[in-house]
């Protein structure tokens, strides 16, 4: 997560994964709002914060709790 360091200067968002990549339909890693709430203590606030696989009705407001302000949603 400390990659995301240098860069934050040029970015305006990051994504960070709720499943592991590859394919859908896949359950959300719990460990993934630790991960956000992370990211959002390290990140500054005009960088917006998004996460991506695995998010539904019983976790959503978790995750936005956790600092995410975006869902991708497929």
């Amino acid at each position: 997560m400390r990659c995301v360091l240098p860069l934050v200067e040029r970015i305006d968002y990051v994504n960070c994964m709720g499943v592991n990549p590859g394919f859908s339909g896949q359950s959300f890693i719990p460990e993934t709002i630790d991960r956000l709430a992370a990211l959002r203590a390290m990140l500054p606030e005009r960088v917006l914060l998004q996460v991506d696989g695995g998010v539904g009705p019983t976790n959503a407001g978790a995750t936005r709790a956790a600092g995410a302000e975006l869902v991708v949603s497929a």
